[in-house]
């Protein structure tokens, strides 16, 4: 707790003189200025979907089905603590590996999970907060692909492994001590794709295998390959009957297999699934062992009833048919949660009509390509891998438009918007092009001449809205009708792959191509076609990209890490920069406003030059460093850049240096610096920016301070603060300190009671420090908090912090924590601090906080202290943004001392 004060402390501190020393220079998630993006991070990538993502594993705890927890390919592990509704990574920043490949939960110690990887087991000890990797005893960069504890002691676990040309391994792993150290336990050298732990006999285990089964009845030291009866079908699961042990399940290559004596006879059980049905997980119903759930590689799932007697489609709300991983919880109604290959999770009981999406959160979706609106740059919209996405709110939330497309849904390869039209859109799809004339409410076949001909790009000519590009499996095509009718267009690029079409803002005759063979260009529409390669070496070429200042400047990136140019439009091509990565630049942006400001997408994330390509600097650090797609720059406010990432969504960005209308204290105070020098130069001041570590710019700007530049970004000549004082005396304070002696009218405005003060420096004066503490009264009506305190709800932070609290004891006995009410009317009810009681009134049992660390490092932290060693939940409710962080304790255990410092971000 050294050093860490909340915001009302920080001001009181201020009032009575103890001035701080602390400068933050971290940038905090507030808006910039009107019309811009009011979520996005400055020089922060901020992420807000779309949701979904390929979910490979799903764990459950068995002791609070609340808490779920998702392995994914490429971002990682999710954690949900309201039964799937939203979903949190437990894995940003803290572990080395991304792709789950294994996922399970310790029943006895719910709080401990391991995750696999492809190259690496970890393990968490508090739901994911931390991890540790613990491969000790496991061959090389092992190939984990599943996970079992024993059901009855935490210090067994088994992990399958396949082997690898280069690590070895391969067979099946064993930990005695809680995985510490690992050792081999059998199968050496075989593909072992899944184990599983009899609950009701855990010294039985049984493992699926390519080509057979095997069991072990003695806790793992001994293997037996069981009888061949599953047509030598490669196992992907077993999953166990819960009332007899001795029937049992396997899916696998060759569908569904039965075994009613421990696996020693086994019969297909497929009548009712399509031919070739590969099943990938199964699960029994929890009380009912006739009816079973089967997921399937490309045909969703399939429910039984009769104990696979017959299947029947349950695939109803999936947004597509792949299915990786299934898991149940028990209930009056159990429920069934489904992880797809691209849609993100599913949940769906037995007496729904239809799947439900339970993604909220999952930032793991495949960006394609992305778009703005050029009229409403407030409009986005998005291709991936699960259909198109739209967001009207500056990417701040994001909504499924796929009404009308083909199911299951196709993936969107590219979406064209419409110039003269912005309602108007196409998109690009294995099964053809698709139109929608009304921003995606409805989409509709764009002709039938390129129905099912794979369709990678559709572009749309920049003048003549009529006018279409489409690139597809078998060439290239023309629309002069607005995708009515299409003519091939192949003279010069007969049997070329075209990858990429880009037409000139200026001469829409003048055409680019991406192909199998390099770059060509058209100048009459694409009627001839001239390779125009030379000069841009060898290997992948990514998308062209114009200078929209001067459009015979083209720019080419390259899989070498470097940026090729053109200057008379294609005839000559230089290697004009490198980025300090290797990684393909795959996508590329010139800024609208200035050619010398470039920003170039990479494997490695974001990087801009503002030299026009002498210098490339890190953007924040890259957007997670996740495989950019797509960048797209706000057409009117420059400043704001999008990223659409493979695997991780959409991020954006507001790079603020040189930005003139300053906000603090979460954008209600609008601060405006005008100079004038004694040549009689005049100009607004900007955001200050540091030069970070890492080489990006960062803006010097905190919740409720900023510095100021005048002449250059790096030289800086104003602090401006505006703090909260209403404790204290009711007003907001500016304080403002310049080192200069310019002529300086610096104005602040209130925007939530419409006051406006003006401060002003003669020249020639040498600044006198501002310190008005008066300055602005809070407003007649101030808006109400959110939060509305109860019995059992404790309301932190000005009302934007709901908290509540639930609990068990060691009888079984359930209830909520009770808010403290202070015995004496002379103490103060705190704005930062709370107290639960649990059992009797006057016993007090936890003590909560909720503290303004944005100056710090951009977020709100949550801090608690429990005397108790009951089970309980704390929920706390972000009400302004509906975020929500829930911290458990398990039964029995002494509750920990919780320091979340990164609980919620700041707006």
């Amino acid at each position: 707790m050294t050093g860490v004060t909340s915001h009302k402390v920080n001001v009181l501190h201020r009032y009575r003189g103890i001035e701080s020393t602390l400068i933050v220079v971290l940038a905090v998630l507030i808006a910039l200025a009107p019309g811009t993006p009011a979520h996005a991070g400055i020089d922060e990538w901020t992420s807000n979907g779309p949701f979904g993502g390929n979910i490979s594993e799903l764990a459950i705890d068995p002791q609070n089905s609340d808490n779920l927890y998702a392995g994914t390919n490429g971002f990682g592990v999710f954690r949900s603590a309201d039964g799937g509704r939203s979903w949190e990574s437990v894995s940003q920043g803290r572990l080395a590996v991304t792709s789950v490949t294994a996922l399970a939960v310790d029943s006895q110690n719910p709080s401990t999970l391991f995750a696999g990887f492809g190259g690496a087991v970890y393990r968490s000890r508090n739901r994911g907060e931390l991890w540790t990797q613990v491969t000790q005893g496991l061959p090389g960069l092992v190939d984990c692909q599943a996970l079992a504890v024993h059901p009855r002691d935490s210090q067994v676990i088994f992990a399958a492994t396949r082997p690898d040309g280069l690590a070895g391994g391969g067979g099946i792993y064993r930990s005695l001590d809680g995985g510490d150290t690992w050792s081999l336990a059998g199968l050496e050298g075989a593909n072992v794709q899944s184990v599983t732990i009899d609950p009701q006999r855990p010294t039985t285990i049984y493992l699926g295998t390519t080509f057979f089964p095997y069991k072990s009845t003695d806790g793992g030291e001994t293997w037996t390959r069981m009888p061949d009866g599953l047509d030598r079908s490669s196992v992907l699961d077993v999953v166990i009957d819960p009332a007899d042990s001795d029937t049992l399940y396997a899916a696998t290559t060759g569908g569904v297999f039965l075994s009613t004596d421990g696996g020693e006879n086994w019969t297909a059980r497929n009548q009712g699934l399509p031919a070739g049905t590969v099943g990938t997980a199964l699960v029994v119903h929890p009380r009912d062992p006739n009816v079973l759930l089967l997921g399937t590689n490309q045909d969703g799932a399939f429910l039984t009833t009769d104990r696979g007697a017959e299947w029947t489609p349950f695939v109803e709300g999936f947004i597509r048919d792949n299915i990786n991983a299934l898991a149940v919880v028990d209930g009056e109604q159990p429920i069934f949660y489904a992880g797809t290959f691209v849609g993100g999770v599913f949940q769906r009981t037995l007496a729904d009509d239809a799947w439900s999406a339970f993604a909220q959160g999952m930032h793991n979706t495949f960006v394609r390509d992305l778009e703005i609106d050029p009229d409403n740059p407030s409009t986005l919209y998005t291709a991936t891998s699960t259909g198109a996405f739209k967001s009207t709110d500056y990417g701040a939330s994001w909504s499924s438009i796929n009404t009308g497309l083909a199911e299951p849904l196709p993936g969107i390869q590219s979406l064209a918007i419409a110039p003269s039209s912005p309602e108007t859109l196409y998109a690009a799809t294995l099964d053809g092009i698709y139109q929608t004339t009304d921003g995606g409410s409805q989409w509709n076949p764009a002709g039938d001449a390129l129905a099912e001909a794979g369709v990678r790009v559709v572009v749309v000519d920049p003048v003549e809205a009529s006018t279409l590009y489409a690139s597809t499996e078998t060439g290239l095509f023309k629309s002069n009708d607005r995708a009515a009718s299409w003519m091939p267009l192949d003279s010069g690029i007969e049997g070329l792959e075209v990858h990429g079409v880009t037409i000139d803002p200026t001469d829409p005759a003048t055409v680019y191509l991406l192909t199998s063979d390099g770059y060509f260009k058209s100048t009459d529409g694409g009627l001839s076609w001239t390779s125009i390669t030379e000069g841009l070496g060898p290997g992948p070429l990514g998308s062209l990209t114009i200078d929209p200042q001067n459009p015979s400047t083209l720019y080419v990136g390259s899989s070498i890490g470097g940026v090729f140019r053109s200057t008379d439009a294609g005839d000559h091509w230089d290697l004009f920069s490198r980025l300090p990565t290797v990684q393909f630049v795959s996508s590329f942006v010139v800024d609208p406003r200035s050619s010398s400001t470039l920003y170039a997408g990479t494997a490695d994330g974001v990087f801009r030059s503002t030299d026009g390509g002498e210098e490339w600097r890190p953007v924040a650090d890259g957007p997670l460093h996740k495989r950019v797609s797509a960048l797209v720059i706000d057409p009117q406010q420059p400043t704001t850049l999008y990223a659409g990432t493979s695997g991780g969504g959409v991020f954006d960005i507001q790079l603020i240096g040189g930005t003139t209308t300053l906000e603090l204290l979460g954008g209600r105070f609008l601060v405006e610096v005008d100079w004038r020098d004694f040549v009689n130069l005049m100009d607004r001041g900007t955001v200050a920016i540091a030069d970070a570590d890492t080489g990006s710019d960062v803006a010097l700007l905190s919740r409720d301070s900023t510095v100021v530049s005048f002449f250059e970004p790096d030289n800086w000549e104003m602090l401006a603060k505006v703090l909260d004082g209403r404790e204290i005396n009711g007003h907001f304070w500016v304080f403002l300190a310049a080192a200069t002696d310019v002529e300086l009218t610096t104005t602040v405005t209130d925007t939530s009671c419409g006051n406006v003060v003006t401060y002003q420096s003669a020249l020639g004066t040498p600044s006198r420090a501002v310190t008005d503490i008066e300055a602005f009264p809070e407003c007649a009506e101030p808006q109400p908090a959110s939060c509305e305190a109860t019995d059992t709800t404790i309301c932190l932070g000005d009302g934007r912090f709901q908290l509540d609290f639930a609990w068990r004891d060691f009888a079984g006995a359930t209830g909520e924590g009770s808010q403290v009410l202070l015995p004496r009317s002379g103490l103060a009810q705190s704005d930062d601090s709370g107290l639960f009681e649990f059992f009797d009134q006057g016993n007090w049992e936890m003590l909560v906080k909720v503290l303004d660390g944005c100056s710090i490092n951009g977020h709100f932290w949550v801090f608690a202290a429990a005397a108790t060693n009951v089970e309980y939940t704390l929920r706390v409710i972000d009400t302004e943004t509906g975020a929500v962080q829930g911290y458990f304790n398990p039964l029995g255990q002494a509750a920990p001392a919780l320091t979340d410092t990164n609980a919620f971000a700041c707006p």
